[in-house]
């Protein structure tokens, strides 16, 4: 079973890195390939690309906030639409189901949860030639998903100063314009005390 895992940007590239070693974990037959790690340096990197795009049987785009509206993104997209990959998922990390727009919209959106993440598992190994028995892949996903749950963690981590403005949570959009408001009912209350 091939799986090919698109990113683009750090936050998706290391997103991508984490699926690609753990998802041989569930199921050795999973053969996962990621460009940043596998593309061949005797061959054109595109050439290498578009190829593993056609062979594959099962895509993985990773989305971020940060590459929403990337070219690369769209561009990956739009190979494996005109190709023959028969299941496309894109993966949603700290990205809401309302935020993807475009031709990503077509494929299944899969948040990278627990829950989701356990369903896109099963997905796969059902795929498998050999299946790993439900039990004992439940067994391997409930003692691995706790280390992937951390790395995913530290992603967020490493990347929360990384993210543009427009990418900040309510809460903090909240706080801002709190102290906006109060900074500007002192700036009138001087005034008025002036006038």
């Amino acid at each position: 079973m091939k799986v090919f895992i698109g990113w683009s940007g750090q936050t998706s590239k290391e997103v991508a890195s984490i699926l690609k070693v753990w998802l041989p974990q569930m199921n050795p037959q999973i053969e996962t390939f990621m460009s940043s790690e596998d593309v061949r340096l005797e061959v054109s990197w595109k050439a290498e690309i578009m190829n593993k795009m056609r062979e594959t049987d099962y895509a993985l785009l990773c989305v971020t906030r940060e590459n929403l509206n990337s070219p690369w993104l769209c561009f990956e997209t739009g190979v494996l639409m005109g190709g023959n990959v028969p299941r496309v998922n894109a993966i949603l990390f700290d990205v809401s189901r309302s935020q993807v727009s475009g031709p990503l919209q077509m494929f299944p959106l899969i948040e990278a949860d627990k829950i989701n993440l356990r369903l896109m598992v099963y997905s796969l190994n059902q795929l498998c030639e050999t299946q790993c028995p439900i039990d004992e892949l439940k067994r391997i996903f409930d003692g691995v998903y706790p280390t992937v749950e951390k790395m995913f963690a530290q992603v967020r981590e490493s990347q929360k100063d990384a993210l543009p403005a427009d990418a900040r949570d309510a809460q903090d959009l909240k706080r801002e314009i709190v102290a906006v408001n109060s900074k500007l009912d002192a700036i009138l209350s001087r005034l008025g005390d002036a006038v």
